[in-house]
């Protein structure tokens, strides 16, 4: 195991919002993300709520529970667009709008975190909204400038069988990189089997020669070779002239003719040709 020495964070960066879709399931699913703008700082807050158990006019045992979380967020500017997706806006005419009768949309909130050393702690909330709770400007004096940032407040809520928060620095021990690199991209679940894709397969032979009744196998080499799931299927062009077993790769010369033997990977559908010629 790394021991890793204590470091800092010092900054906070690619704020990023995923529409909820649906929550019915075991896990959310989400839509496209969106950017809320370049973070400048951040403030997540957690909220708990004790319950005490009195007896003889003390404390006996007191339960604490989770009772919501707020992040408060500035960022430099912001796009219309994005105002709209995350308030529950009206889009119109370019802009944005706003009335009493918005709903704002569930979604989750992700976000990165630079360290002193140099790597990243990235962090997401699984279901809350987001409102913009101020938009303060200052004007022009002279050649002064002040410069103001939108602010955000977002409150967040538990997820049964999923939580309200997860959150990962890179460099942890057994950390999943896919995740790592995925992380803006779709709601990571770190409940979920990790997973090696299988990024192509080839065949020992490209060619077979063989004579009406004669055999042969064909054995095809997944890669790369930790691919969690290396199933596959052999299938033959035209089966008059040759067969070939699904899975065993055994082909059997049938009648005069050449035919293609393709294997297909389950996983991509990744595929390998083998040209069989079958002679009288």
């Amino acid at each position: 195991m790394a021991v890793k020495k204590n470091v800092s964070v010092i900054s906070v960066e690619k704020p990023t919002w995923f529409p909820l879709t649906d929550d019915t399931g075991t896990f959310p699913i989400y839509g496209e993300p969106t950017t809320i703008g370049t973070a400048v700082s951040i403030k997540p807050d957690v909220t708990t709520e004790t319950t005490p158990d009195y007896g003889d006019s003390v404390v006996q045992d007191q339960y604490v529970a989770f009772g919501g979380a707020e992040v408060t967020l500035e960022t430099n500017g912001y796009q219309n667009e994005v105002l709209a997706e995350i308030t529950g806006g009206e889009k119109l005419k370019g802009g944005v709008l706003r009335s009493a009768d918005d709903i704002a949309p569930d979604g989750a909130f992700a976000y990165r975190r630079r360290k002193s050393n140099g790597k990243y702690r990235y962090t997401i909330f699984y279901k809350g909204k987001f409102a913009l709770t101020s938009d303060e400007s200052s004007t022009l004096e002279g050649s002064s400038v002040s410069y103001t940032h939108p602010e955000w407040t977002g409150s967040f809520v538990d997820v049964p069988g999923v939580g309200y928060m997860y959150s990962v620095d890179e460099d942890d021990d057994g950390v999943d990189l896919d995740m790592i690199k995925n992380w803006f991209t779709k709601v990571t679940n770190p409940r979920e089997e990790s997973t090696n894709p299988v990024s192509g397969v080839t065949l020992d032979k490209t060619e077979l020669v063989l004579t009406v009744g004669e055999t042969a196998t064909l054995t095809p080499t997944i890669a790369p070779e930790n691919a969690t799931n290396k199933n596959y299927s052999f299938k033959s062009n035209d089966i008059s002239i040759a067969t070939v077993t699904p899975v065993q790769g055994k082909v059997t010369a049938v009648t005069a003719g050449t035919t293609t033997v393709v294997v297909t990977t389950e996983d991509g559908n990744h595929t390998a040709e083998c040209s069989v010629t079958v002679n009288a």
